[in-house]
């Protein structure tokens, strides 16, 4: 199951190591480095699946969460956080944010890989809802 778009990978530290592990796990990553740019990137971008990476970058991190949370939701999509071991407690942040999935490290490919690939069944599910019910306030 391929997300409507690409995965943009938001990392200011680890970009290229997270984009190649979106890549081994199937999708399609597009890259943004710089978290003050993440909202253009993501306007500019038929995204629906968002990992913000703020290993290292913690407020950085939950900010770009913050900002992009709504859009995601609106998108019907998913968002996936990555926290360092020492920023677990921030795992309740994040999920405040928007994120409907965080991943505290140590983890390896194979958890980064199944955890996307949830993260892109749950953006396909709503998508799916949506059509099947586009207007759940209406009369039947």
């Amino acid at each position: 199951m391929l997300p409507d778009g690409p995965v943009l990978v938001i990392s200011p530290r680890y970009g290229e190591d997270v984009s190649a592990a979106v890549a081994a796990a199937g999708f399609d990553p597009v890259a943004q480095r710089r978290p003050e740019e993440a909202e253009l990137r993501f306007e500019a971008e038929p995204v629906r699946v968002v990992v913000v990476d703020a290993r290292g970058a913690l407020t950085q991190g939950l900010s770009v969460a913050r900002l992009l949370g709504p859009r995601v939701q609106a998108r019907l999509g998913a968002m996936l956080v990555l926290l360092s071991r020492g920023d677990g407690e921030a795992a309740l942040a994040a999920h405040d944010a928007g994120a409907t999935s965080v991943l505290i490290s140590p983890f390896g490919s194979d958890v980064f890989g199944n955890t996307l690939r949830l993260a892109v069944r749950q953006a396909s599910r709503l998508s799916e809802a949506a059509t099947l019910n586009p207007d759940p306030g209406a009369d039947p």
